[in-house]
């Protein structure tokens, strides 16, 4: 070589020889980028195209109440689905509608297949040549595809005419729905070139007339408007559609099975020196994209049930010898709740919350848990999801999780991972109890209805006219809820067909209000039946001595005589002005003013606490608190006013008065039957708050809670509540007919303890003009009727709760419904031990 400079030809091979190293380098580099980098994620795409995995579906959990009886429970169906690439139609041959239709997917493995079977030539091939192998393979994969809808129709029994028809529907369905896509696209795509302010050309004047006149355009005409997505497929093109809806177990199966065959298929074999087809016998499925969707109903076979009442043992003007027969519906719907088929974003939010707080159950649910992939238990579409009450509060626990089957294309190898049906969930309700209480609470039996003996209630009501409210019955030792009904209810069916009668604003449903549970999600005025909490309280505090009296003058305060009056004063005060004192001839002590219920001494009470003392008094037996028994929304009740929005200081405001109000029950104070039923049960044990529970095999809302209460002051609050309903004097003793008095409780062998109450009500208004010069119709206005208890054989074993909206007085109206509830506990046998 001279030293002179480089043999031009000697240069350009090293130039050739660099430029070679350099793309060497690239591709060396690139290689070791996929290598290693890239590797693993590479290596399982791999192995992920050598899977194929089948869903088998799950039964979702059981709900049952506390004798085992099934309460929810699904009736197992299929839905046999197809997917819209084998039941869609297209051109045989594309812009030769001669040649006949064909389904999407034959021609699709036609292509795929004379491609594949033509190996590395298929490029050398003209495309008549292309077209010449595709159309000799075609015939073979839509024989495939008839023999399959023939298959399926001799599996199910579904005539192959009527399988035709409903395969025939959902195309022209979709096609209808993707052809209103197609059009909304191209006019947006025209309004939208229309006011770019650009000037058109001629072309796209003439594409937009085309489309104007609702021609077919060219791709290139579609891009040329700037709508060549315009018929992009939709979301129904790409999915599986049902063919046979809620099939029974047998054919189910028998589908599932079809699913999982693979059936041999031979492919022509081109002439030799023309291809390199390497085999002409390949593996398919039975039938392609056939899907097999669990689609099992719901249902609830205690939702209606017929009850035989004893009405020998009811009050006198209702009294009949013999038994009446009652049909109750929506048997504990406001409990149960219900189900949808329709999936919501939030849903899968909550069920990604779920798995995080559930490590241990997150990894039962993930194929994969070490990296938290493909949970059995996510939503697709068209799952059922639980709403309202347990069905939706416990949705998680009773999802069920999907099984698995696994199969490895090149060696073969099959892995299982079995359904796992959802988590049974055990109730502490007794559903035949529940049926006989709300049977009970039925107007037609008379007792939830005004009667001329009950007393005046309001302007607003008339004789006949129904009453509604709802009952809590409480196991003491427990703290299980045995029963808890909210009158009127409704049935899932009449929930779906005419939602308006739950949750409609006319005047009946407003009143009646169907759609909430009275019994937890509604907030009372407690009215006298705190009285018995006030006096331990105040014992407790030492605010009073036992045995301590107060005199009852009438009137709290000495100069006003019209205002904190005595329930007796008040009623007799333009005649005699009878007082408690004069009643006994001397001033009531606790048990005595709670036997009698007078106000002057539980005023006094009140204005001992005051407002510090009060709010806590009634913090103790449970206001404001949410038990989070596992039915939806709870009221947790209230103390005190709400303080103005932006005010400083405390969110509640309570003063001296609301204190004195407070002591009987009224003022701002709320509460509903679970805390009245709870804070009678927790006075029964002696201070210990032990809160309800409702789901035996979920957690329960709180830990025991000792109040300290003093055992002299339970013991005086337990003697008031006992002379109440046994004493002539009580309250609670009796009902006057104009025949006479008449014992208000006649179960034979069963003590008891109890309180009546009469709570003021905020009248319930209606304005049909929405505040226009009308002014608001009143529709319902007077007192709550209350009565509680505690009863047992010996000791108390149960307590019960019950209220009547705008029932007026509690031993009138209440009293005889909680008799009644009581017969109902000893027909079931509750008071002889059964649980």
């Amino acid at each position: 070589m001279s030293r002179k400079g480089l043999n031009p030809f000697h240069g350009r091979l090293i130039l050739l020889l660099a430029g070679a190293g350099l793309a060497l380098s690239v591709l060396t580099m690139r290689l070791a980028t996929l290598s290693l980098a890239r590797g693993g994620e590479l290596r399982a795409k791999a192995e992920a195209n050598l899977l194929r995995e089948r869903w088998v579906p799950a039964a979702r959990g059981r709900i049952l109440d506390r004798q085992g009886r099934v309460l929810a429970h699904d009736r197992p169906a299929y839905s046999v689905m197809a997917r819209y690439d084998v039941i869609e139609s297209v051109e045989a041959v594309p812009g030769k509608p001669e040649r006949g239709m064909t389904s999407r997917w034959a021609r699709a493995q036609a292509q795929r297949w004379a491609r594949r079977l033509s190996g590395h030539r298929w490029l050398d091939l003209t495309k008549d040549e292309q077209a010449e192998r595709r159309a000799a393979i075609l015939p073979v994969f839509e024989a495939h595809l008839d023999k399959a809808w023939a298959d399926l129709a001799g599996v199910s029994g579904v005539p192959r005419v009527q399988l035709d028809s409903t395969v025939r529907e959902i195309r022209e369905k979709v096609e209808w729905k993707f052809g209103m896509f197609v059009d909304w696209r191209l006019a947006r795509a025209v309004e939208d070139l229309q006011k770019s302010g650009e000037t058109l050309t001629p072309a796209q004047e003439e594409v937009i007339r085309k489309v104007k006149a609702d021609e077919p355009l060219t791709t290139a005409e579609l891009r040329l408007i700037g709508a060549r997505n315009a018929e992009r497929p939709i979301a129904e093109q790409q999915a599986e559609h049902v063919v046979l809806p809620r099939v029974t177990d047998e054919v189910g199966f028998a589908c599932l099975l079809m699913q999982q065959e693979e059936v041999e298929l031979l492919l022509p074999a081109f002439e030799a020196g023309t291809s390199d087809a390497q085999f002409s016998t390949i593996t398919v499925d039975r039938f392609p994209g056939l899907l097999v969707e669990d689609a099992g109903v719901r249902e609830y076979p205690m939702e209606t049930l017929t009850v035989e009442v004893d009405t020998s043992t009811f009050p006198g003007p209702l009294s009949a010898s013999g038994t009446r027969v009652v049909r109750v519906e929506g048997v504990a719907c406001h409990i149960l709740g219900r189900m949808r088929n329709m999936v919501y974003e939030t849903d899968v939010k909550a069920r990604e919350k779920f798995l995080e707080a559930n490590p241990a159950y997150a990894t039962r649910a993930y194929l994969n848990p070490d990296v938290g992939e493909n949970d059995r238990g996510s939503y697709r579409n068209r799952d059922r999801v639980g709403m309202d009450g347990i069905e939706y509060t416990q949705e998680q626990w009773l999802r069920p999780l999907r099984g698995v089957q696994t199969r490895r294309i090149d060696t073969g190898d099959e892995a299982d991972v079995a359904p796992e049906a959802g988590k049974d969930l055990h109730l502490t309700l007794d559903i035949a109890l529940q049926a006989k209480i709300q049977a009970i609470m039925d107007p037609n039996l008379g007792l939830a209805k005004v009667q001329n003996w009950q007393g005046k209630h309001s302007e607003t009501q008339h004789d006949g006219d129904p009453l509604y409210g709802a009952v809590v019955v409480i196991d003491i030792d427990t703290g299980e809820i045995l029963a808890m009904v909210s009158t009127p209810t409704y049935t899932r069916e009449q929930i779906a067909k005419d939602p308006k009668s739950i949750y409609g604003d006319d005047p009946d449903t407003i009143v009646a209000m169907p759609g909430v549970n009275k019994a937890i999600a509604k907030a009372y005025v407690p009215g006298s039946i705190v009285k018995a909490m006030m006096l331990a309280e105040a014992q407790t505090r030492g605010l009073i001595p036992p045995g301590h009296a107060i005199d009852c003058t009438g009137h709290l305060f000495p100069d006003k005589l019209n205002a904190y009056r005595c329930w007796i004063y008040k009623q007799t005060q333009e005649t005699t002005k009878t007082t408690h004192n004069d009643q006994f001839g001397h001033a009531p002590n606790g048990p005595e003013s709670l036997m009698v219920s007078c106000n002057i001494y539980f005023y006094t009470l009140g204005r001992m606490l005051g407002p510090e003392g009060i709010a806590k008094a009634y913090q103790d037996f449970g206001v404001g608190t949410r038990y989070n028994l596992g039915i939806g929304y709870e009221h947790a009740g209230q103390t005190g006013r709400k303080a103005p929005a932006g005010s400083k200081g405390p969110s509640t405001l309570l003063n001296t008065f609301d204190a004195i109000q407070m002591g009987i029950g009224q003022g701002p104070v709320t509460w509903t039957p679970v805390h009245a039923a709870d804070a009678y049960a927790t006075l029964a044990r002696g201070g210990v708050r032990l809160p309800p529970k409702l789901i035996r095999n979920g957690p329960r809302g709180g830990d025991p809670v000792e109040l300290g209460l003093k055992s002299e002051a339970i013991n005086e609050a337990i003697e008031g509540l006992r002379l109440s309903v046994n004493d002539k004097r009580g309250t609670g003793n009796h009902v006057n007919f104009d025949t006479g008095p008449e014992q208000t409780f006649n179960v034979p062998g069963i003590k008891i303890w109890g309180k009546t109450g009469t709570a003021t009500a905020s009248p319930i208004k209606y304005d049909p003009d929405g505040a226009g010069p009308m002014a608001p119709e009143t529709l319902e206005e007077g007192d709550h009727s209350w009565f509680v208890v505690l009863a047992g054989k010996n000791k108390p074993q149960y307590a019960v709760a019950v209220v009547i909206d705008f029932g007026g007085s509690g031993g009138k109206v209440s009293g005889p419904i909680v008799n009644q509830v009581l017969h109902a506990l000893r027909a079931e046998g509750y008071f002889e031990g059964k649980k």
